[in-house]
């Protein structure tokens, strides 16, 4: 597994394409059947997880939104 930032303030977890190199070391051809390429596109959707098909990479994004945090009421900032 990979994890990168990438420049829109988020962060990139890969598998540098391990998952789908295994498969194919084991004889297991996700692309070979139509009916196996739905079911694996649409797995990956359920968990938002991309597949780079030049790479083989599989790879989820992940947004870092920034922290508001409340202001807090001292004695020292009340009259």
């Amino acid at each position: 597994m990979v994890f990168t930032k990438n420049g829109r303030g988020g962060y990139k977890l890969s598998d540098d394409g391990y998952v789908l190199s295994e498969l194919g070391m084991l004889g297991i051809d996700i692309f070979s059947s139509p009916k196996r390429k739905s079911f694996f596109d649409m797995t990956l959707r359920m968990f938002s997880v991309e597949n780079n098909r030049a790479t083989g990479e599989l790879s989820l994004s992940i947004i870092c939104y920034p922290i508001i945090q409340k202001s807090r009421i001292t004695s020292s900032n009340v009259f």
